[in-house]
């Protein structure tokens, strides 16, 4: 596990960590959680890009990303078929704070962790999705709406929204 400070620690998941992602998604998505197979399939294929926080052995929250070549932020993502160590964008394909622990700045430190490791592997930028009333929480950290998203994932509309890293 990396210490963040004496108290929060961020830990790469395993296929171990299966049941306790999938629980979590459930929580944090409701109706709009990955599936257990597909979970399991990008566990299996990218387990390196899911992290896992901490706070005094406390489970609080997770992210999974994905680095790809893509344009835009498409379905297949989750399934683990354009992740490509090589690929210019880090996707992020998940961000969840168990409910009982939102609102106490977990959100940002799962985000700014996502921007570090972004930059640390010389991406071009972060591309996300989410539903409209988190535009505004997406929004304090630098993301900027590029409108609607290609994802029909959970046959919901939603919005993309972009973070551009190395502007040389």
């Amino acid at each position: 596990m990396e210490e963040l400070n004496s108290k929060h620690v961020f830990r790469i998941a395993s296929a171990s960590d299966l049941d306790l992602l999938y629980e979590a998604e459930k929580r944090c998505f409701k109706g709009d959680s990955l599936n257990e197979e597909d979970l399991e399939a990008m566990l299996e294929h990218f387990p390196e890009h899911f992290l896992l926080l901490y706070k005094d052995d406390v489970f609080l929250g997770y992210l999974i990303s994905c680095p790809s070549s893509l344009e835009r932020f498409e379905d297949i993502l989750f399934q683990g078929k354009a992740c490509e160590e090589e690929g210019s964008r880090l996707y992020l394909l998940g961000l969840g704070v168990l409910p009982e622990h939102q609102g106490k700045g977990y959100g940002r430190i799962l985000i700014e962790r996502l921007k570090e490791e972004a930059l640390k592997q010389k991406r071009e930028k972060i591309i996300l999705t989410c539903k409209e009333d988190l535009v505004p929480f997406y929004s304090r950290y630098g993301f900027e709406t590029a409108g609607d998203s290609l994802s029909s994932f959970a046959r919901k509309r939603w919005k993309e929204m972009t973070l551009v890293l190395n502007k040389d």
